[in-house]
């Protein structure tokens, strides 16, 4: 050790060494800076970081007693209008809604149609060939494309809804129109329940359409199959659209 401290070279060698160290090196100053610049590079704004993780808004849904009644009534003067039209349509174009009939028995020539494609159009699923989807498909080729938002239908015309909302999609599964039915003759085993599709207990026509909500019920066949009645009951769900 003395040896090498007493070499006349050391010296030299020792401030090449440090030297080179101090030039190369990044000091204690410059360190910190660039790290935190790299630490800024790849931080992701605060802004933009709720902005991510921010959902869309659910439909503003009301737990309000009143408001479901005046949602059900609303819908049952607008089929009533329907159902008094000779195409079996109405539509108020406020709201943007269309109103689709179910069968009508008003005219030999309307029970005839409606009653051919209850027996022979739906079961086969030609619902498109009906002369409610016919008629509904034209009057919406009509209006302004995005106008009409929802489709409130019964019996008939549920399925009419229904197939409407199926072909409007281009079977992208993104459904053009809020639907709302009632007494709607679907075939669903699934127990999950859909919040827009209503029926009465005892209703045979839509039986077996397990997702339907049902509210009230009566042991009369054509009572059952109303579209009527569903206001007048206090624990009806809430249905997913702006009353």
């Amino acid at each position: 050790m003395e040896q090498i401290l007493l070499n006349p070279n050391y010296k030299k060698r020792r401030h090449h060494y440090d030297t080179n160290t101090t030039l190369n090196t990044p000091t204690a100053q410059t360190k910190p800076k660039v790290y935190k610049q790299k630490i800024a590079d790849t931080r992701i704004p605060k802004e933009n970081i709720f902005k991510t993780a921010t959902k869309p808004k659910p439909t503003v849904i009301t737990n309000n007693v009143d408001d479901m009644n005046k949602f059900h009534k609303y819908n049952r003067l607008g089929l009533d209008k329907a159902y008094a039209d000779d195409k079996g349509l109405y539509y108020d174009k406020d709201k943007g809604t269309l109103f689709i009939a179910g069968t009508k028995w008003d005219t030999p020539i309307h029970a005839f149609q409606d009653v051919g494609d209850d027996i022979f159009g739906l079961p086969t699923g030609d619902t498109v060939n009906s002369v409610r989807y016919i008629d509904a498909d034209r009057f919406i080729r009509t209006q302004p494309k995005g106008s009409i938002k929802t489709l409130v239908s019964h019996s008939l015309g549920s399925a009419v809804s229904n197939e409407l909302n199926k072909q409007y999609s281009n079977n992208t599964g993104i459904y053009p129109y809020k639907t709302v039915t009632y007494g709607a003759p679907n075939l669903s085993l699934s127990e999950t329940k859909q919040p827009n599709n209503f029926r009465h207990s005892g209703d045979y026509i839509s039986m077996l359409d397990n997702s339907g909500v049902s509210i009230g019920g009566s042991i009369n066949p054509l009572v059952a199959h109303s579209y009527s009645g569903y206001e007048d009951y206090s624990n009806n769900p809430e249905p997913d659209i702006d009353v």
